[in-house]
């Protein structure tokens, strides 16, 4: 069976529009997800039913230019993805270079694709990575995400204790 995105990449039919849309989400913002989508119009749409905030629910996106150049795929433990917000507004931009500065809990993006015949949930599954080196040029917010270093990640990643796991012993 065939998702609904692969028939749209694949034929590229007229009746059907394709949103990119990022949300950037950190319990210290205000409010604590930013959502846009590419575009000249809002887009009302609904979120996967595990997302971080509004679970399942239906959310605006704010119309916004913006540039995602997605990573390359290979075999390397980092892979970065630049992202470029044109005419950021000054909530957006203020709220990432508080956190850069801050080192607290770090700022995610999510990056969901809907198509247009169906805005209850997303076309594909979100894609969420860490926001890293933040910066703002002009009235532009530039910045990279990053995945998680899954290749050094130790395995198990569960440290086994006596404290924790009293059957070693």
């Amino acid at each position: 069976m065939s998702r609904p995105i692969d028939t749209i990449f694949a034929s590229n039919p007229k009746d059907k529009i394709l949103y990119l849309t990022i949300e950037l989400s950190n319990p210290a913002f205000s409010p604590v997800a930013h959502r846009l989508v590419q575009g000249w119009n809002d887009l009302t749409a609904g979120l996967e039913d595990d997302a971080a905030y509004n679970a399942g629910e239906m959310v605006t996106f704010k119309a916004a230019a913006f540039k995602v150049s997605l990573p390359e795929k290979g075999v390397k433990g980092r892979q970065d993805m630049s992202v470029t917000i044109y005419g950021a507004s000054f909530e957006i931009n203020e709220q990432l270079e508080l956190q850069a500065k801050s080192n607290r809990e770090p700022v995610k993006i999510t990056i969901r694709e809907y198509e247009s015949g169906d805005l209850s949930k997303p076309a594909s599954d979100p894609i969420t990575m860490t926001v890293i080196n933040p910066k703002s040029i002009d009235e532009s917010v530039t910045f990279s995400a990053t995945f998680a270093d899954v290749v050094n990640k130790a395995f198990p990643s569960i440290v086994y204790k006596l404290s924790t796991h009293p059957g070693l012993a």
